[in-house]
Parts: structure tokens; C-alpha cells; sequence
């Protein structure tokens, strides 16, 4: 009689679906409980860490649930933390560069700029360190960049053309040069009867050859074309790029 109960199709299959359904049941109860059951035991142990907090720094207790809760509510939502690799701002998938000078992120280059005039942060680094070869100027990446930051600037306000500039070395003032300009220094020397005579000590130009297309004499005695423009150098105050730019000096 047993042998007839144990080889009876149905029984075996009644036996067969128990075996499945209850393998289901398990595997359902581990994976569809489980991430509840971790979230369950985090909260319990950020609850742990408030209360401890409270036994052990009473002095102290908004400071410590305060870290308490931004550790909660960053690790529910997952936020990538900001990470700076190589003047590189590593943050939600995206690359920000950012300046080696302390200027932070490069400002982004209008569509219509110059491409031939493009940054120096634009630059390969054979081109950046051939620069740095044929310059004189000790910072002149980091003299360029701020002058391509101002370049930006004024561009974006309806500049467009891109003067000459250089940067003062004692202020970071960046002045503007710009085309068929002559900017003049003058000084004075005493004659033998006591009056001054004014004379040209320096000139800085661009695209204007003093000596060339304009003397010395002629800016003196006002002889000027009229597709070059004389001005002071006493007149160019220059740009701070920290107050125009907004930058941290």
C-alpha cells in the first residue's frame, strides 16, 4: 500500500509543487526584503549615533545632529562628492576645469570668439610650453589667462576686437592696447632758463611702428594722421581683474 502511495503521479506532484513553492518563497523573502532590511539597519545605526551623541556631548547637540542628519541624508540620496584631479573638477559626470592659479572655472568662450585667439587654457602643452620658452615674463600662463578672462568679458559686453594687453607685475592691472593707438609717456626736462620741455620718454603701440609710420617729433608737434590715435599713457588706468572678473585676489 505504500509503495502504491509513494509512486502515485499525484502524490509525487503535490510533493513536487511544495518543494517549488517553497524555494520561491524564500528567494522572494531575500531579495525583495532585503534592501528594507539594510535601509532598516542604517537608520538604526544613525539612531544609535544620535543617541550616543546625546549621552556623551550634551554641550553639543546641534552640531552633532546636524552631521548626523547631512550623513543620512547624503547617503539616501547618493549626492557624488566634488573632486578636484589635475585642475579638473570632477562632479556629477562632468569635467569642470578649473584654473591652476586659483582663479577657479575657466569662463566659457562665446561661440562667435576669435578661434585664432583662442585661451591659453585651450592650448596643447607643447604649445603652452613653447610659450613659456620665447616669453620674457616669468608668469606669462598666468598673465594670459587673466587677460583672456577680461577678453571674455568684454566680448560677452560687445567688444569686438581683441587688443593688445599686458599685465602689471606689481598690481595684476590688465591694460588694454588697442589697434593704431600710440600710448605715450611723457616727462619733462629743465631748460637753462628755467622752463620745462616736454619730451617722449616711452611709447608702446599697436599696430602703429613709432619711428615709421609716425615719429617721436610729429606726436610732439601734433602732426598725427588720422587713422592713428595719440594718447597718455597717464590716461590707460588699466583693468583689476579681480573687481571686473569677480575673483578672489
Amino acid at each position: 500500500m505504500y509503495r502504491d502511495f509513494f509512486t502515485n503521479r499525484w502524490v509525487l506532484g503535490g510533493v513536487a509543487f511544495l518543494i517549488v513553492f517553497s524555494v520561491a518563497c524564500f528567494l522572494w523573502y531575500h531579495y525583495d526584503t532585503a534592501p528594507d532590511k539594510r535601509d532598516t539597519a542604517e537608520v538604526e545605526r544613525i539612531v544609535q549615533q544620535w543617541q550616543d551623541a546625546k549621552k556623551t556631548n550634551t554641550g553639543n547637540l546641534t552640531e552633532d545632529e546636524t552631521n548626523i542628519a547631512a550623513e543620512f541624508t547624503m547617503q539616501s540620496a547618493e549626492k557624488p562628492k566634488a573632486e578636484v584631479i589635475n585642475n579638473v573638477i570632477m562632479e556629477n559626470d562632468k569635467d569642470v576645469r578649473v584654473s591652476p592659479y586659483g582663479f577657479g572655472p575657466y569662463p566659457e568662450i562665446p561661440p562667435d570668439f576669435p578661434t585664432e585667439r583662442n585661451p591659453p587654457w585651450t592650448w596643447s602643452d607643447e604649445k603652452r610650453q613653447k610659450l613659456i620658452g620665447f616669453s620674457k615674463v616669468s608668469d606669462i600662463l598666468r598673465d594670459g589667462e587673466l587677460i583672456y578672462r577680461v577678453y571674455i568679458k568684454k566680448w560677452n559686453e560687445g567688444m569686438r576686437i581683441l587688443p593688445a594687453a599686458k599685465v602689471d607685475p606689481n598690481t595684476d592691472r590688465v591694460y588694454l592696447m588697442y589697434p593704431n593707438t600710440v600710448y605715450v609717456t611723457y616727462d619733462y626736462v629743465e631748460k637753462p632758463d628755467g622752463t620745462l620741455e616736454r619730451f617722449i620718454s616711452d611709447t608702446e603701440a599697436y599696430g602703429v611702428q613709432v619711428g615709421v609710420d609716425i615719429t617721436k617729433d610729429d606726436i610732439l608737434k601734433g602732426n598725427v594722421p588720422n587713422h592713428i590715435t595719440i594718447k597718455s599713457w597717464d590716461e590707460n588706468e588699466g583693468i583689476d581683474p579681480y573687481s571686473y572678473l569677480g575673483l578672489k585676489q
